[in-house]
């Protein structure tokens, strides 16, 4: 019987390592270097701005798109909080973890992250990171260099670049 492949996790194609989840989207160089056996591979979750362009949900988001964006700030604040009421009850009962207040404290700070990214100065700060990204990717692909990286390891290209 074949054994089940997880394709959940981006992973090093050379050694296996695990990284970054596969639903993840990012902006950048797509070559990446293993921390492990240091070979360098293409991740297929970052995206080349020059080549790619920007999704438009990341300038322009929606209503429906910031309302999810307040949805998950709000759901991650009552785990963290539910979290530090359980360190709470383990003092209580006499036990001593820092785990619960922890793990509390960082949902609490990502949720609160989440909901101000869905306001306008969130906004206004995700557009102007793209924007120096945006910069960053056409200096990168002004470099020859670069560009047979990208071709060696596999990278669709756009035609004006073969």
């Amino acid at each position: 019987m074949a054994k089940k492949v997880d394709t959940s996790f981006v992973r090093c194609p050379f050694c296996g390592k695990q990284y970054g989840l596969t639903g993840d989207y990012h902006y950048g160089s797509p070559i990446r270097s293993c921390q492990k056996c240091k070979r360098q591979y293409l991740d297929f979750t970052y995206h080349e701005i020059a080549f790619e362009g920007i999704r438009q949900v990341d300038v322009n988001p929606t209503e429906e798109h910031k309302h999810d964006k307040r949805k998950q700030g709000i759901v991650a604040v009552v785990i963290g909080l539910a979290a530090i009421a359980f360190g709470i009850v383990m003092i209580i009962f006499g036990w001593i973890a820092p785990w619960p207040f922890l793990i509390g404290g960082v949902a609490v700070a990502g949720g609160v992250g989440l909901m101000k990214e869905s306001g306008e100065k969130g906004l206004a700060k995700t557009r102007e990171k793209l924007e120096k990204e945006r910069q960053a990717s056409f200096q990168r692909v002004g470099d020859p260099n670069y560009i047979a990286a990208l071709r060696s390891m596999g990278y669709q290209l756009p035609p004006n670049y073969y």
